[in-house]
């Protein structure tokens, strides 16, 4: 009995129901571990990526998801300072600037961008978009436990509030925060004055963040697998 209509049927219903919602083979998923969003220019053209530490690949954007795991769930803290967020008790999500146990410690390189390559050897990291159930916003928080905000995509998006400057060959680590659990794309541009070029702009380039992905999707992908194993191996 030949059962391979069943196994593409099959397959075709598990790839409808979780579209939009299981990543495609093709992208990788960062849950834990130090990763940067990367920037470099190199050859007249400017290079935003994801940087895998642990193994030290690099990943275009559109091949990564940042994901961010149930433990970077927490309350908004009670001081004023941290209204940006929310109401104070309310639950967000972060990846945080110091490494925590199973979270990506996510930060900020430009360790490819040398001394004199942009003037004043600095470049801008701009907030131009964010898509998803909630806000986002990136800050930095000082040893007293006062933050700095950079980026907050809850009082609306600008380009004149919405930035972070980036020297060139640094490496520095913030807060990635997230009002609700969801997807997100997230879109920066890059701007600099660079030395021979002149002023360059990256154009939006968009980061995926998964924030606390459904477990029932990830159930329903696992059935999937095992349905179409069984199917397989019944055509032998």
């Amino acid at each position: 009995m030949n059962y391979r209509p069943l196994a593409k049927i099959g397959m075709l219903a598990i790839c409808t129901a979780a579209a939009g919602s299981v990543p495609s083979f093709s992208q990788t998923v960062l849950s834990t571990g130090h990763a940067d969003v990367g920037i470099a220019y190199e050859l007249g053209a400017w290079n935003l990526h994801v940087h895998n530490h642990a193994t030290e690949e690099e990943y275009s954007p559109s091949e990564a998801i940042l994901q961010l795991n149930p433990e970077s769930a927490r309350p908004i803290p009670a001081s004023p300072s941290f209204s940006f967020l929310g109401s104070a008790g309310t639950t967000f999500y972060v990846l945080p600037q110091v490494e925590e146990a199973n979270l990506i410690f996510l930060g900020l390189g430009a360790e490819e961008v040398l001394a004199g390559d942009f003037a004043g050897d600095n470049m801008v990291l701009t907030l131009k978009s964010v898509t998803g159930p909630g806000n986002f916003s990136l800050y930095s928080v000082d040893g007293l436990g006062n933050p700095t905000v950079f980026m907050n995509s809850g009082n609306g998006i600008s380009d004149g509030t919405d930035f972070v400057n980036v020297p060139a060959e640094s490496h520095n680590h913030y807060n990635w925060a997230f009002t609700m659990p969801g997807t997100y794309t997230v879109g920066f541009e890059a701007t600099g004055t660079h030395s021979t070029d002149g002023p360059v702009a990256s154009g939006l380039v968009n980061y995926r963040f998964e924030v606390i992905p459904e477990p029932s999707t990830w159930a329903l992908l696992a059935v999937g697998s095992v349905l179409v194993f069984g199917l397989q191996k019944r055509r032998k």
